[in-house]
């Protein structure tokens, strides 16, 4: 995507974001495959880590582009989580298969489900 936008206008910033300490709702992957739902505490890494309690602001890097591509930060304070509309009941694992599968094929079965 970045590729075809900087083709489109060559002035076109690519910006990592950064965000002080806070929380996330996020699905991770716990022990046995099973999905571990809520609310889960965010760390930054200290590359892109901001200061609790600042106003966002962007901030273009002095020497130009970062070795990961990024011209600049974009700090959006500190995260808040955001709880989904409906707490999920069931919500299953992907396969381990990563075989590509045709637009009419027939779904696998999940192998395990996450049961709160």
């Amino acid at each position: 995507m970045g590729w075809h936008l900087l083709k489109a206008d060559p002035t076109v910033k690519a910006l990592d974001m950064s965000f002080a300490p806070g929380t996330r709702w996020a699905c991770d992957l716990a022990a046995e495959d099973l999905l571990d739902c809520r609310v889960h505490g965010s760390t930054p890494s200290p590359q892109v880590a901001g200061v609790k309690g600042q106003s966002p602001y962007i901030q273009l890097f002095e020497k130009g582009v970062s070795p990961e591509g990024y011209h600049g930060l974009l700090y959006v304070g500190e995260l808040t989580a955001s709880r989904p509309a409906t707490a999920p009941t069931a919500i299953p694992v992907r396969s381990q298969d990563t075989t590509p599968s045709s637009p009419t094929a027939t779904p696998k079965p999940p192998s395990k489900s996450w049961n709160p």
